[in-house]
């Protein structure tokens, strides 16, 4: 009989959502996988019929830099009632606090972030030492601190013809604004722009139609056929971007703490571009003035598989 892994990703945003789904796609190969999401996001990704879901209610609190921890006492019921062998969480650490083996995906936590002042920090810390809990966070934000580090999930996927496109794009929680407005206009307006743009839908207007213009559908051919993205940096985009070998500008202008470390990330491991200015990043493309990496380096991709080696031996030990 398979062992039964839960996966629970933090819902702000849904980045950690889908990182979290191709993670289960992958494990749903060995074991059955239970799936915890808000009910409200599942409209907006895609979760494969053979992976089992369970609806919880929103775990992530996002208001003047407060992050609600007790959030774990509101579910765990949910979670102990689908007698699970091993959970996994995307960047929620307090899983340690349940009676079950665990690991964490985490390239940051809220805590550090949002600087609290009131986090139970020291409790946390000595928990995640005493059960000896496994963190694995992305090789990109390797720094001097006890993690595991893991790449990217899945590979560099097989070339295709790209075509000749930009995707701009700022995320799916982001809302109209509009000094980035007049900077797409004059983008668009550009009489001598050769390249088709994907925009935001929160940009787009059917008017735009005639001037080489689409509307992001976020599809997974979209992607494989995009050449450039211009995109706030959240981890699913970045990851989707590499994935398919788009060349990566990550625009940090209004964006929050977030944004800014994964595109210092970025532009430390030399994967792409960070920049705060959407019309002079479009200047860039257009002369063809920037180079960009090889991405073919095996040690940044395949972390589902040490993922997967990680869980196979906890659930061959017991955790005291």
């Amino acid at each position: 009989m398979k062992k039964i892994i839960g996966i629970i990703p933090c819902d702000n945003g849904l980045g950690h959502i889908t990182r979290s789904i191709e993670l289960a796609s992958y494990l749903s190969k060995q074991y059955k996988i239970v799936f915890f999401i808000n009910k409200k996001k599942i409209k907006k990704v895609h979760i494969p019929t053979y992976i089992k879901k369970v609806f919880i209610n929103k775990i992530f609190i996002f208001k003047k830099n407060k992050y609600n921890y007790n959030w774990i006492n509101k579910v765990k019921k949910n979670i102990y009632s689908q007698k699970i062998d091993f959970l996994i969480s995307d960047n929620l650490p307090e899983i340690i606090y349940l009676n079950l083996k665990c690991l964490i995906i985490a390239n940051f936590f809220w805590h550090e972030q949002l600087k609290m002042k009131k986090f139970p920090l020291k409790k946390l810390n000595n928990t995640i030492q005493k059960k000896k809990i496994k963190i694995f966070r992305n090789i990109i934000f390797k720094n001097k601190e006890k993690f595991e580090y893991f790449g990217f999930l899945g590979k560099l996927k097989k070339s295709i013809k790209k075509e000749d496109s930009i995707l701009i794009s700022f995320g799916s929680d982001d809302k109209f604004n509009n000094i980035i407005n007049k900077d797409l206009k004059k983008i668009i307006y550009d009489k001598n722009r050769k390249h088709k743009i994907l925009l935001d839908p929160i940009y787009f207007r059917k008017k735009f139609i005639n001037l080489n213009v689409e509307k992001a559908n976020f599809s997974k051919k979209m992607y494989e056929k995009t050449k450039y993205a211009i995109i706030k940096p959240g981890f699913g985009s970045i990851q989707k971007c590499l994935e398919n070998g788009t060349k990566l500008f990550c625009y940090t202008k209004y964006c929050n703490v977030e944004f800014n470390r994964n595109a210092n990330a970025i532009k430390k491991a030399k994967l792409g571009i960070k920049i705060d200015n959407i019309y002079k990043c479009y200047t860039l493309i257009k002369n063809n003035y920037i180079m960009f990496p090889n991405l073919t380096n095996k040690k940044i991709w395949g972390g589902e598989i040490k993922i997967l080696s990680q869980i196979k031996k906890e659930l061959k030990t017991t955790r005291k």
